[in-house]
């Protein structure tokens, strides 16, 4: 399906996710800064992964958790 079709298809669809109330408060607070809800960010997030059908940033381990890891 085209993206176009995509974005202008007015129905709706739910998504759940669960994570730490502390974690929701700062990203809160970081998307009022940047004028964007939670909904705004899932859009973006999702049509992105369709047009690049990929992750849109690299997901790695940071150097400072791997270090705590091996100890």
């Amino acid at each position: 399906m085209d993206i176009i079709k995509l974005m202008e298809n007015n129905k709706t669809a739910t998504i759940t996710a669960k994570l730490t109330p502390e974690l929701k408060k700062e990203v809160e607070l970081i998307l009022n800064e940047l004028g964007l809800g939670h909904s705004e960010v899932i859009n973006l997030l999702y049509k992105q992964i369709y047009m690049t059908r990929s992750i849109p940033f690299e997901i790695k381990i940071p150097e400072k958790v791997k270090k705590i890891k091996r100890g």
